[in-house]
């Protein structure tokens, strides 16, 4: 049984290598790889002017003006963070303080607090990323910063 599976297997390898579909297949694949090879990378490199520093600071300044003049979403951003620790802190209110408590329900707390967070601020984060992206290429495109220092800049904004 192995041998004649072994066998099916090589002739329908030897069959798809004779077909017409495979040699298009490596017709595109040698084209194609020939096209990346010939992109001239100088371009872009010689385009990005400004230091990574600089450039993390100038997509901070635009993110906080941004986040300035959408007050609403600054004061959905706080309340979502005060309704959390509310929650929180009701259900863990009235731990006692012995060292079987904190191992358990203290460290239980501290893990929800930075998980709700983290998740929260990372939920802004990819959907502002999301609605924003045809920007974002664009400005990549001409060469005013590269992904690394916008993205930062999101996610310690939304912090």
């Amino acid at each position: 049984a192995v041998v004649s599976t072994q066998s099916a297997i090589t002739a329908g390898v030897q069959s798809y290598e004779r077909s017409t579909f495979h040699t298009k297949v490596n017709t595109d694949i040698e084209s194609t790889s020939k096209a990346f090879k010939n992109i001239n990378n100088s371009y872009i490199e010689t385009k990005l002017k400004a230091k990574f520093w600089d450039q993390l600071s100038e997509t901070f300044r635009r993110s906080l003006t941004e986040g300035l003049r959408n007050p609403r979403i600054t004061r959905a951003r706080f309340a979502v963070c005060i309704i959390i620790s509310f929650i929180l802190g009701f259900i863990y209110f009235g731990t006692d303080n012995d060292i079987s408590s904190v191992r358990t329900n203290k460290s239980g707390l501290f893990f929800m607090c930075v998980l709700s967070f983290t998740a929260s601020s990372m939920n802004f984060s990819a959907l502002r990323i999301a609605l924003e992206i045809n920007i974002i290429k664009r400005e990549y495109q001409n060469g005013l910063y590269t992904i690394l220092p916008y993205f930062i800049s999101v996610v310690l904004l939304e912090l």
